[in-house]
């Protein structure tokens, strides 16, 4: 068979295709690989299998690794992942309950800062924005006649709400007076 075989290589080439056709090799071995499983191989050859592995996976690395890399990093259209990646984060119900989560735990933390900074924060800013100068200047510049106008206007405003709350008193009052004497 050997001499027949390496004599008629294209007639052996076509007798095998023929037997592997017939004897169905490919789906066989595509299904004894399918229910091939680690757990029922022999421990030692597990660990064979792994050195193996691992050995050749170190020698492909540092022999082409980089290329490969390269060669990998131009084949992906690296914004269309970064899409996919972003609206899947957005969708996902583990990244919002930990956004929430985080969220609250930022705000504790802003809360504390803000407690314990802000009144230290208004006493430096003050001195230095001078408000009380600003509003002495904004009252010189204003004019006799404007400032007249506004004093009336709040002056109005008051009075008016003393007037309301001074009837709405009174209507209390005399009600209660006309109660007393009904009840006389």
């Amino acid at each position: 068979m050997r001499t027949f075989f390496l004599d008629e290589k294209e007639l052996a080439n076509t007798r095998l295709r023929e037997l592997l056709l017939s004897l169905e090799v490919r789906s066989r071995l595509r299904e004894w690989l399918q229910s091939l499983s680690l757990q029922n191989l022999p421990i030692s050859t597990v660990r064979q299998l792994r050195k193996t592995t691992r050995d050749t996976v170190r020698a492909y690395i540092q022999e082409s690794g980089s290329q490969f890399v390269q060669e990998f990093g131009k084949s992906i259209d690296w914004d269309g992942v970064a899409v996919l990646i972003v609206n899947r984060l957005q969708s996902s119900v583990a990244v919002n309950t930990s956004l929430v989560a985080i969220g609250k735990e930022l705000a504790l933390i802003l809360e504390r800062y803000l407690e314990e900074d802000l009144e230290q924060l208004v006493e430096q800013i003050i001195p230095i924005l001078s408000i009380d100068q600003v509003i002495i200047a904004r009252v010189k510049a204003t004019s006799p006649q404007e400032l007249e106008l506004a004093v009336e206007g709040i002056v109005k405003n008051e009075l008016q709400a003393i007037v309301n709350l001074g009837g709405i008193l009174g209507f209390i009052v005399g009600f209660a007076q006309t109660i007393l004497l009904l009840v006389r």
